[in-house]
């Protein structure tokens, strides 16, 4: 499982690099991955960055669930997420790029 999760967070980095998947919903994907991870690469920086931006994002619904929300509220949450992203999309990127390059050399 250790190695099937290393590989999955490193394909889904690099969708998220390649903008082949919503930035959101890669972040919640590597987020759930993260547990099967050893204690040295949960603690790997760029994986504690993607970590703490995702529990920066609990308010915003999935893509799964935005057919539930009232279209006002969905209407301020996407222009807050978009806020957000601005601030932190490079960041989150550069972290997907560091996970990449240290999980290709032990998978």
């Amino acid at each position: 499982m250790y190695m099937w999760s290393k590989s999955k967070i490193i394909s889904i980095a690099e969708k998220i690099i390649l903008k082949e998947m919503n930035l959101l919903e890669g972040c919640r994907q590597i987020v759930r991955l993260v547990h099967n991870l050893s204690e040295e690469d949960q603690n790997n920086p760029d994986i504690l960055i993607i970590t703490t931006i995702e529990s920066y994002l609990d308010v915003y619904p999935s893509s799964k669930v935005r057919d539930l929300w009232n279209k006002n509220v969905l209407k301020e949450k996407d222009k807050e997420l978009a806020e957000f992203w601005q601030r932190n999309e490079s960041d989150f990127i550069k972290a997907c790029q560091g996970i990449i390059k240290k999980f290709s050399n032990n998978v």
